[in-house]
């Protein structure tokens, strides 16, 4: 049987942008690193839907989540999520007033 690394690695990069891009799963990331009560504070969520989310960053790639401190970190993956975003967002920046005039034309 062949495995078909292009598209395990497709469906993984997928989810990975998924989870980034929510907005608050976004200011999870923009936060790292840090701990449980500081991120329950700043994200408002209380402690089961904040780790509903922390879970499924985790499964992703998105957190290094040492669960007995409370500690988390990025990854090599979060690193290069953010990067990207901030490239994005430059480029988005260069055609932003060809996009509004599109829009509102």
């Amino acid at each position: 049987m062949k495995i078909d690394q292009n598209a395990i690695t497709e469906s993984i990069s997928l989810a990975v942008l998924r989870r980034a891009s929510d907005p608050t799963n976004y200011q999870i990331l923009q936060n790292l690193p840090t701990d449980i009560p500081t991120l329950m504070e700043y994200v408002k969520l209380s402690k089961m839907p904040l780790y509903k989310r922390l879970n499924q960053l985790e499964k992703v790639g998105l957190i290094d989540w040492k669960k007995w401190t409370g500690e988390l970190k990025s990854t090599e993956i979060t690193d290069y999520v953010l990067e990207s975003f901030k490239e994005m967002n430059k480029n988005i920046e260069k055609v932003l007033p060809e996009l509004v005039e599109r829009k509102y034309a």
